[in-house]
């Protein structure tokens, strides 16, 4: 695992969520590199009105053979026993973040508990919010409105645990 993360891989749910509640320039302004991989983009992202700003900030990366493949592979990795896989493009981010040693960030329990199996630093949306608070970035008003509009969006997100989070900020 990543004792320092400097890089960060944001699944599609990731990118929809901080849409929805208005933080995608905010995130940026966070001390980190993003990476958003090239079919991630292409496929769920680029018709978003945020979309535009993704490729000024953050890195579009292309997956090399191998990392498609290991996509693959991760995507038949069933840890929740329910018989629903992670989508491709998820595992596409899992894949890219564990040969490049980067983080990842994904709310998809399916998707974590594959990554489980896997050295990648893990974080969730909880981590994001609590960045974005901590180097003040945003403050808990703001992160009470982002909240506000992900839920107005049905985002699914740890509301109670975001609401406790921006409590303590306040």
């Amino acid at each position: 695992m990543n004792s320092k993360i400097t890089v960060v891989v944001a699944d599609t749910n990731i990118w929809r969520d901080l849409g929805a509640g208005g933080l995608i320039d905010r995130l940026f302004q966070l001390p980190y590199d993003f990476v958003v991989p090239n079919t991630l983009f292409d496929q769920e992202l680029k018709h978003y009105h945020w979309a535009d700003i993704v490729p000024e900030y953050a890195n579009i990366e292309k997956l090399s053979g191998d990392e498609v493949s290991r996509a693959a592979v991760l995507k038949k990795v069933d840890h929740v026993k329910d018989g629903k896989e992670p989508g491709i493009i998820d595992c596409m981010c899992l894949a890219i973040a564990e040969s490049r040693n980067w983080a990842l960030v994904t709310n998809d329990r399916r998707l974590r508990n594959v990554a489980k199996t896997t050295s990648v630093t893990v974080k969730t949306t909880v981590w994001i919010f609590k960045e974005l608070l901590k180097h003040k970035i945003i403050d808990a008003k703001r992160a009470e409105d982002a909240l506000a509009d992900m839920k107005a969006e049905n985002r699914w997100v740890p509301y109670s645990v975001l609401q406790k989070l921006v409590d303590d900020y306040k």
